[in-house]
């Protein structure tokens, strides 16, 4: 079993070795040398390529070469290739004030260009150098096609250059490899033992709970107001009149009967008159 899962590890991993169609960095030892400006073509380790563009040493992502173009127009298509996967690149801009629009497009058999993908100098971060600047791309070709080209096109541009390096395009119909399963025998299925069937209890009559007779609560009697008797109004005690005092009669006064100064007489009837 581990010799047989050692055997597919080892498949597998010489799948995904042959499944570049396309792995360069432009260098010597991929079989590439400089280009001026200008229309040329490359055989390279990995077929022919064909520019309208420069390729020189300096501001390189890796190694020692790029390509580049700094006009409208200026292409770089790769060799033909069979079922072409996913595209991997990696680009920069030449200043930060560049300005420019990048194609990705395909054909087949030598057809008409078919647009895929585009790029622009604002999708590439000023990192302070054209170096440093370096952006890697992804665009997905998988084309069952054979006789595939793909090529970067400068549809558009104003200022500055556009710089490629580090290509990588892979197989499509080995990027995703379908592994041949291990057949495994079929699990028997194992006879089951009848199991007799749990007879259903009769339910219990559950009588049905009375309904309570509620019980009538007797109205609550209205007191009856015990009469408050009006407070008599009191009689007043007739206050008798002061009595006027009887005045006590004050005897008069008697007026003195004068004593009358006897005169003297001589004869009886004056004694007469003091006797009276």
């Amino acid at each position: 079993m581990k010799r047989v899962v050692f055997v597919l590890v080892l498949m597998l991993a010489v799948s995904v070795q042959a499944a570049n169609l396309i792995n360069t960095g432009f260098e010597n030892a991929d079989g590439w040398a400089d280009h001026v400006s200008g229309v040329w073509t490359q055989v390279a380790n990995d077929g022919t390529w064909s520019a309208n563009a420069y390729a020189n040493t300096g501001a390189t992502h890796g190694g020692s070469r790029k390509v580049g173009f700094n006009q409208t127009g200026r292409y770089l298509f790769t060799p033909s290739v069979n079922k072409p996967g996913v595209l991997t690149f990696w680009a920069t801009i030449s200043s930060a004030t560049a300005n420019w629009t990048v194609n990705v497009e395909k054909r087949i058999n030598g057809g008409s260009w078919t647009n895929v993908s585009s790029l622009s100098a604002s999708d590439i971060p000023w990192n302070g150098s054209d170096v440093l600047s370096y952006k890697q791309f992804t665009v997905n070709i998988n084309d069952s096609s054979n006789n595939v080209e793909i090529q970067w096109y400068m549809s558009a541009r104003s200022a500055g250059s556009f710089y490629i390096d580090d290509v990588v395009l892979t197989d499509y119909t080995a990027s995703t490899p379908t592994p041949t399963p291990t057949p495994i025998p079929p699990t028997p299925t194992p006879t089951p033992t009848p199991i007799p069937p749990t007879p259903t209890p009769t339910p219990t009559p559950i009588p049905p709970t009375p309904t309570p007779t509620p019980t009538p609560i007797p109205p609550t009697p209205t007191p009856t107001p015990t009469p408050i008797p009006p407070t008599p109004t009191p009689t007043p005690t007739p206050i008798p009149p002061t009595p006027t005092p009887t005045p006590t009669p004050v005897p008069p006064t008697p007026t003195p009967t004068p004593t009358p100064t006897p005169t003297p007489s001589s004869g009886v009837r004056d004694w007469k008159i003091l006797l009276n």
